[in-house]
């Protein structure tokens, strides 16, 4: 067995692949979801090292909603390394540092087709731990639990990306860096790539 204790939160396809493939490496692992099966291990989450957040981050009215994000952080606990496996948009790794002050907030995208998820969760192409400046002193311990991968890294939060919404809002946040109005005229052009 492993030395690090394991917490997932979301036990959906992305969730539970992931819980499946620590389990299967040896890690001790504590699940917890809103089911019947799982929900009475809210608490256990305390003892947990990492806990994985893996829940919907929805796109509403082409804006992105965190709330579902941030009632499952609320579940962990002071000092624990907490790593978003969601879907986000850039900016919110930081954002939710700031609001738990106490905690290790990391994003590390899946990779994952819902069809072959477990064998991309089993064999990943690359691993990637996303880090806020008071988090990256431990991304190591982070990258070190992931499943092993051929392609290993430790960025910036802010470079991280995990599905096609990533790439148009890193052209996004150029523009706006640049303080272009051609915003618009940036995202059809990527529209006809």
């Amino acid at each position: 067995m492993k030395h690090k204790k394991i917490g997932f939160i979301g036990q959906g396809w992305i969730g539970k692949h992931y819980a499946d493939n620590f389990e299967e490496r040896g890690y001790e692992v504590i699940r917890y979801d809103i089911t019947t099966k799982y929900k009475n291990n809210k608490t256990k989450l305390k003892e947990c090292d990492i806990v994985f957040i893996a829940v919907p981050t929805p796109t509403i009215n082409q804006v992105f909603d965190d709330s579902i994000l941030i009632d499952a952080i609320i579940n962990t606990y002071k000092n624990q390394l907490v790593v978003i496996k969601s879907t986000i948009q850039i900016g919110i790794t930081e954002k939710i540092q700031k609001l738990f002050k106490d905690r290790y907030i990391f994003h590390s995208p899946e990779f994952l087709r819902e069809r072959n998820a477990k064998f991309d969760v089993d064999y990943p192409e690359r691993s990637i731990v996303g880090y806020t400046k008071k988090s990256k002193n431990k991304s190591q311990q982070v990258l070190d639990v992931m499943p092993p991968a051929p392609i290993k890294s430790i960025v910036k939060s802010e470079v991280v990306g995990s599905n096609p919404v990533w790439f148009p809002s890193v052209i996004k946040r150029y523009c706006e860096l640049l303080n272009s109005k051609s915003i618009d005229f940036v995202f059809n052009g990527i529209e006809f790539v």
